[in-house]
């Protein structure tokens, strides 16, 4: 570690410029070392959230000018690395997407406790933005911002058997106030074992042809795009998903039933994950009803390594923000 990496119970090292202070945030794990530009002027705080094998400051310093450009403008901005990542404590084959996401969970409460702030923002970027939907259930979290965030630890098809399971439950749940339901169930014809193993066993595997035509029209419309996914760049590698893979689908499942925050999604359209990483979260935020924005960079790559490309995702970004802002102190 350097000189900088001093730890601190208060949680503050020492002031730079830019109202920037270097700052120490305490975990079950060890210590992360971070940047904080705090400003009394807004409630709302944004965490930025770096990729698998990135840092605080983020592919060729985005993070760390739109955090300042933010702090210019009122907000309290939070830049950390991840355990086992940059300055923070740890080895990096200790770091995992669960523990990036507990990570990010404490960075919240430590925000809310240190500072002013009251609501927070998490803005990820690749592997960063699948750790705000990981995180994105946190009382204190009031939206998420993904750049160019693949599908959440590759659970697409978890995700599309979980959807369709929800999908069977509210058919049935109509149908109950359905007189033909219950003249069907006084004559004995009801099918029960096809209902329970459409809730309960295998959603491949049931006979129920036009709710399954229903449930997969998006799902055939994008398949091409699914089957063609690669790699993104800056994702966590899939032996390290395996490790946790009980507790990440258990995360997404919660996700899918309960997140209906406000979202901004920004990805350029020639990162080769756009299209079904989109595709998969449109759907999921259809379906739970989180407000949700689609922006798309034209002919940007995976980390927009273009001055133009870089400015149209910090305006697009900041505007979202302001709006976001200006509508949550009208409620």
């Amino acid at each position: 570690a350097s000189s900088l990496a001093i730890q601190s119970t208060a949680g503050q090292v020492r002031s730079e410029s830019r109202g920037e202070q270097i700052v120490t945030i305490p975990t079950e794990r060890g210590w992360l070392r971070g940047i904080l530009n705090s400003s009394s002027n807004s409630p709302l705080g944004i965490i930025f959230l770096h990729g698998w094998s990135g840092n605080r400051a983020g592919p060729h310093q985005m993070f760390v000018k739109l955090a300042r450009r933010l702090y210019g403008a009122g907000y309290t901005t939070l830049r950390f690395d991840f355990y086992g990542r940059g300055e923070s404590a740890g080895e990096i084959a200790n770091g995992t997407l669960l523990t990036m996401i507990q990570d990010a969970q404490v960075a919240v409460d430590w925000l809310v406790e240190r500072t002013n702030v009251q609501r927070c923002i998490l803005l990820g970027i690749c592997s960063g933005g699948e750790v705000a939907v990981g995180a994105a259930l946190h009382p204190d979290v009031v939206g998420i911002v993904l750049w160019s965030t693949p599908i959440f630890a590759r659970l697409r098809e978890r995700g599309r058997a979980l959807r369709k399971k929800w999908g069977y439950v509210k058919e049935y749940a109509r149908k109950l106030f359905r007189i033909t339901t219950w003249r069907k169930l006084f004559a004995g014809q009801l099918q029960f074992g096809i209902i329970l193993r459409v809730l309960f066993g295998r959603t491949d595997e049931q006979p129920m042809r036009k709710e399954e035509s229903d449930a997969n029209r998006v799902e055939r419309k994008h398949e091409a795009d699914r089957k063609s996914i690669t790699q993104p760049a800056d994702a966590a590698p899939v032996e390290a998903l395996e490790r946790d893979r009980e507790q990440l689908e258990a995360i997404l499942a919660q996700f899918m039933k309960q997140f209906a925050k406000p979202v901004l999604m920004v990805y350029g359209t020639n990162d080769p994950d756009t299209n079904p990483a989109t595709a998969w979260y449109r759907d999921i935020f259809e379906s739970t009803g989180a407000p949700h924005h689609v922006h798309l960079v034209h002919g940007a790559n995976h980390s927009y390594y273009s001055v133009a490309w870089e400015q149209e995702v910090f305006d697009v970004t900041r505007t979202w923000l302001e709006q976001l802002a200006s509508e949550s102190a009208h409620n």
